[in-house]
């Protein structure tokens, strides 16, 4: 007879080996899940590498691809800076070519030398000379001390000195009103142009107190003197002197330069027309070998200054020369010292330091 206790027992254990039966199947579809969850990842992986080693290749082809755009930017930007320079070289010569205007200046001076009394002011034993000094108010003492002394001090008596305020009547300066001297003939322009470029300013100042005073000027020949500078007392004889045996339209003389620390004095020549090196390590001291110690024929009236060279970066004076020499004006030159020269970048800066002081 079967005992009922030992089915009971028998009976529980198969439901239990059969749960845990049933627990070992499903851990084994788990774990079989797994692997093929495993292998899918393996397979992500594989095709992950595979997209980043193309990745990889892209970007080593971008680089490469970049490098030569940079080179071929580069070579574009030479090319167009070259062609840039060419154009702008060429718009220079051409603008150089329209302010010096070659013909004009040949037709006004071959009708000048034409006119019947062109050689009076070769033929005149005691030709009247004018001297022009353009002026400002700020720079009176200079005038009075250095300028109108050297003019007045000539040894050629038969002058008149012909004074042209920048924007102001010099009479209404102290001490200016105060002169009695019948060569003395003062004038004004009723303003002042400004660069707003120190250089610019530096290369075309005065232009238009220069080209009054021209204007006016009742001499046979014209000088120009700048306020800050001296003639010396012969100066005016001997450029005269020169210009009649010669016949030259235009006497050129040396200039010897002064500057304000002391170093030696250095001779300029008037002609050929040219720049020089600058001086004193300033960048934009610039000094052209032009015609400013020199005496011109009244006939050049025509030739005048225009504030347009410093678009060419070249001084006022020194264009005009040029222009001269272009146009066939006859230059004679005096191996002698006729101008002492103070350089107004150097001086006025001192000056400027003491006022402060």
């Amino acid at each position: 007879m079967r005992n009922p206790a030992r089915a009971r027992l028998a009976n529980a254990l198969d439901r239990r080996f059969d749960a845990i039966a049933e627990a070992i199947g499903r851990l084994g579809g788990s774990v079989d899940g797994l692997r093929d969850d495993v292998a899918s990842g393996r397979g992500d992986v594989q095709d992950l590498r595979a997209q980043l080693d193309g990745a990889q290749r892209t970007i080593a082809e971008l680089g490469e691809a970049l490098a030569a755009l940079h080179v071929e930017a580069r070579q574009s930007s030479e090319a167009l800076r070259q062609l840039q320079g060419r154009v702008d070289d060429e718009v220079i010569a051409m603008l150089r070519e329209l302010l010096i205007d070659d013909a004009g200046n040949r037709r006004r001076l071959e009708a000048a030398r034409a006119l019947p009394d062109y050689l009076d002011p070769f033929e005149d034993r005691d030709p009247l000379v004018s001297i022009c000094i353009p002026t400002r108010a700020d720079r009176a003492d200079l005038l009075l001390e250095r300028a109108i002394p050297s003019a007045l001090a000539q040894t050629h008596a038969n002058i008149e000195v012909v004074i042209v305020g920048d924007g102001f009547d010099p009479r209404d300066a102290p001490g200016i009103s105060a002169l009695d001297d019948t060569r003395l003939r003062f004038a004004a322009v009723t303003h002042r142009i400004v660069e707003r470029d120190p250089r610019r300013s530096w290369f075309t100042g005065a232009t238009l107190p220069r080209q009054e005073a021209r204007r006016i000027a009742g001499g046979a020949w014209i000088t120009d003197l700048d306020d800050d500078d001296a003639l010396r007392p012969d100066a005016i004889e001997v450029l005269l002197a020169r210009a009649c045996a010669d016949r030259a339209e235009v006497a050129c003389g040396l200039m010897l330069r002064h500057s304000p620390d002391g170093e030696a004095p250095t001779t300029i020549a008037g002609f050929p027309p040219e720049l020089l090196p600058s001086w004193s390590g300033l960048p934009d001291d610039w000094q052209g070998r032009a015609c400013t110690a020199a005496i011109w024929h009244r006939s050049l009236r025509s030739f005048t200054r225009t504030r347009a060279a410093a678009l060419l970066n070249v001084p006022g004076d020194l264009f005009l020369t040029l222009r001269m020499a272009r146009a066939g004006v006859r230059f004679s030159i005096v191996d002698r010292v006729v101008y002492d020269y103070y350089p107004g970048q150097l001086w006025d800066a001192q000056r400027a330091g003491r006022r402060g002081g």
